[in-house]
């Protein structure tokens, strides 16, 4: 346990793996207030490692890529604290099994989340990057490794995000989610297998990915004209029984929405020019106008 770093107080960083390979169970920063970056590989591999408080590292910039990466019991992790986090490299918590909030309260300057950072949390609370610079969200950085999850996640996204990358949030069970209002592409796998009942899409979205929503519980679904790309099976496997799709011209991949529960379907007023292959394969249509 590493909890009092009382001779350490004018520490300002813990270099390249420092404290990788231990048997560590828990750390404490509270006393570091000029701890200003945790480099890569750190604390790798703290097997034993259960906790993490950062709430007195005030100055902490940056988290290096693996620095927290295998920590296979991690559980807890306190980020409220961090006003001049900048950065989460790459792999930061790679499989380190988070079921606490992931809060970044405070992190008014963090601008990047680096893909992988928190790919096999199992977070069973909140992820808040409403407060964050965030303009997008990389590619795997909170992917769960796996589907199936049973925990739900209320996800607030940062207000200024445009971009969703792919398997960005795959399997978390995210059940509500606080959109930003100027998001413009959501990549394939971003949302697969979320649990999600409602889905709102702002009218600002531009392109859906491969499998973005598959595998979800979608029962209503509105389509904005602001959307022109959907693709490969973006919504099939919901629980589609209401689809209002544009009345403009929208590039669809195949199956988009494969295996829901459509009875009746109007195509009259939309912009279809076709009928893309397998486009409503495998629902309950009876009506079609």
């Amino acid at each position: 346990t590493i909890t009092d770093w009382e001779d350490l107080t004018s520490l300002e960083r813990i270099d390249s793996y420092a404290f990788a390979n231990n048997y560590i169970d828990t750390l404490d920063f509270t006393t570091l207030t000029k701890l200003t970056i945790i480099d890569q590989y750190s604390f790798n591999n703290n097997i034993s490692l259960t906790s993490v408080d950062f709430n007195g590292a005030s100055a902490l910039t940056s988290i290096g890529s693996y620095a927290f990466a295998n920590c296979t019991s991690l559980a807890t992790v306190d980020f409220r604290n961090l006003p001049e986090l900048t950065t989460i490299n790459s792999y930061a918590f790679q499989s380190a099994p988070i079921t606490s909030d992931i809060d970044f309260a405070n992190s008014t300057k963090l601008s990047t989340i680096s893909s992988y950072a928190f790919r096999g949390n199992r977070c069973a609370g909140t992820i808040n990057l409403a407060n964050t610079a965030l303009t997008s969200i990389s590619s795997y950085a909170f992917h769960t490794g796996t589907t199936g999850k049973t925990t739900t996640v209320k996800l607030l996204m940062p207000p200024n995000a445009q971009t969703i990358n792919s398997y960005a949030f795959y399997g978390l069970n995210a059940n509500e989610i606080v959109w930003p209002s100027n998001i413009r592409t959501i990549g394939e796998y971003a949302f697969y297998y979320n649990g999600l009942t409602e889905l709102n899409i702002q009218s600002t979205i531009t392109s859906i990915g491969n499998y973005a929503f598959y595998g979800n519980d979608i029962v209503t679904l509105v389509i904005p004209n602001s959307v022109a790309t959907i693709a490969t099976q973006a919504f099939a496997l919901n629980k589609i029984e209401n689809l209002t799709l544009p009345t403009t011209k929208v590039n669809y991949g195949s199956n988009v929405f494969e295996s829901n529960n459509l009875t009746s379907l109007d195509l009259s007023t939309t912009g279809l020019t076709s009928v893309a292959s397998g486009m409503f394969k495998n629902n309950k249509i009876t009506n079609l106008t």
